[in-house]
């Protein structure tokens, strides 16, 4: 979040204010390139690790659910809102990294 805040000062105040300055402006005319369907890379590689952990981890519980009992479905179910909150806290940092 501090890197994001550092980047838009740079942007809106030094490279107006120094000549010569201008890599914030290159670097956001040319994000489009690092991204994949409007997602930036580096939020797919860190996001996707954990999201594909996690489906993994719970596909494999869930098949290998043999005597469901009262914790089985709790713990599925409380893997089930991680990988929401995982989905929220991904599109959070997808909306905050285009500033």
């Amino acid at each position: 979040m501090l890197i994001g805040q550092l980047s838009r000062y740079i942007r809106d105040h030094l490279e107006s204010a120094l000549p010569g300055l201008g890599w914030e402006h290159y670097r956001r005319a040319r994000q489009h390139e690092t991204s994949i369907a409007g997602w930036p890379i580096d939020v797919l590689a860190t996001g996707g690790i954990f999201l594909l952990t996690q489906l993994i981890a719970v596909l494999l519980g869930f098949f290998r659910l043999t005597e469901p009992n009262a914790l089985a479905w709790i713990l599925l179910a409380a893997s089930a809102v991680a990988i929401l909150a995982l989905l929220v806290l991904l599109a959070y940092v997808r909306r905050h990294n285009r500033m």
